[in-house]
């Protein structure tokens, strides 16, 4: 019997699962047609809707009574981009550290969550935080350098005029 390992809602793999479990899983609720799953083995992940050996399940639930049926799959699965979504997370550090610490941090917090949302095969949030990260590195560039220059510039008078000239 085929072993799978699956990521779960809280991004954490589980298993190996034998397919029984995962069944199992399935009718309590615990998992459904969007969570990622892969065989022992396999290197790539896939939603669990798209194997077939559990879309067999999912039609056979259906015609069971209504009292003791498992809520129905979502149909659709969403499939993964065909281009990786960019994380930010070296410019959210480097605008944080060097430009601008207050408005850098929600750069980091949402740079830090994609590579979990990803995993947990929830790309169009993945996406979502990807676009913030990145709003928030040239907010803090934004402001970050102006400011900088501003503070050199007063530095340097306050130097020129402290030494004289």
């Amino acid at each position: 019997m085929s072993q799978y390992i699956i990521i779960g809602g809280d991004g954490r793999e589980y298993g190996p699962k034998d397919e029984t479990e995962v069944r199992e899983w399935i009718e309590q609720g615990r998992l459904n047609a969007l969570s990622q799953i892969k065989e022992v083995g396999e290197d790539e992940w896939v939603s669990l809707g798209s194997r077939p050996e559990f879309a067999v399940q999912h039609s056979n639930e259906t015609s069971a009574p209504p009292e003791t049926s498992a809520p129905p799959l979502p149909s659709g699965p969403s499939a993964p981009p065909t281009y990786q979504i960019p994380t930010y997370l070296a410019q959210s550090i480097l605008v944080t550290l060097c430009c601008c610490l207050p408005v850098g941090i929600p750069a980091i917090v949402y740079a830090s969550r994609i590579d979990n949302l990803m995993r947990m095969g929830q790309y169009a949030e993945a996406q979502e935080c990807s676009r913030k990260a990145k709003m928030w590195c040239w907010i803090s560039f934004g402001i970050g350098i102006p400011a900088n220059i501003i503070v050199f510039i007063l530095q340097f008078t306050a130097e020129f005029a402290n030494s004289g000239f």
